[in-house]
């Protein structure tokens, strides 16, 4: 792997933690950009450069450091939203792969790749409250708190798609 590659990955990860701290706090929610972030890796480094980052960041915050929003930790597991990160994973691969590899819009394929997130994300988040908290309310709290980050991310992933054209100086073919 080229220095280039490495420099850019760590600036990916970085981005990826800082994501976790930016918050706006919503009434029931804060929303957070760390979805973003996996998504424009994707887009523009690619997708196998996409999924080192999402890997070593999902992999920093399990050995313990505090990359996630509420810490790090193997237990982090246990916790309804980590889904959503492990998610990062498929929908950063994916995102890259539609957008480089099969030369897919960039809208169409940050959208795709964010409603990976989603598809990973929402049922592990149900099976963990209702599952492994037994949680009654799984149901109505899945609800309240997917709404806003779904369309949150929604317009983020156009938004991504958008400033994609400001990372061309990269030329990272």
């Amino acid at each position: 792997m080229k220095i280039k590659d490495m420099t850019i990955i760590s600036l990916f990860i970085a981005l990826m933690i800082a994501g976790a701290f930016l918050k706006i706090p919503f009434p029931f929610i804060e929303l957070t950009f760390q979805a973003f972030f996996a998504i424009m890796a994707g887009l523009v480094l690619g997708y196998k450069r996409g999924i080192i980052v999402t890997f070593l960041y999902l992999l920093l915050g399990l050995f313990g450091l505090p990359v996630f929003t509420k810490g790090g930790g193997i237990s982090y597991v246990l916790i309804p939203s980590f889904g959503f990160i492990l998610s990062f994973i498929p929908a950063s691969f994916l995102t890259g792969y539609l957008y480089k590899k099969k030369q897919w819009n960039q809208y169409i394929a940050a959208l795709i790749g964010m409603s990976t997130i989603y598809l990973v994300g929402v049922p592990y988040f149900y099976g963990v409250l209702r599952l492994y908290l037994h949680s009654d309310m799984a149901f109505v709290v899945l609800l309240i708190s997917f709404i806003p980050y779904f369309i949150k991310d929604l317009l983020l992933a156009i938004f991504g798609g958008y400033l994609l054209r400001y990372f061309r100086f990269l030329n990272l073919e």
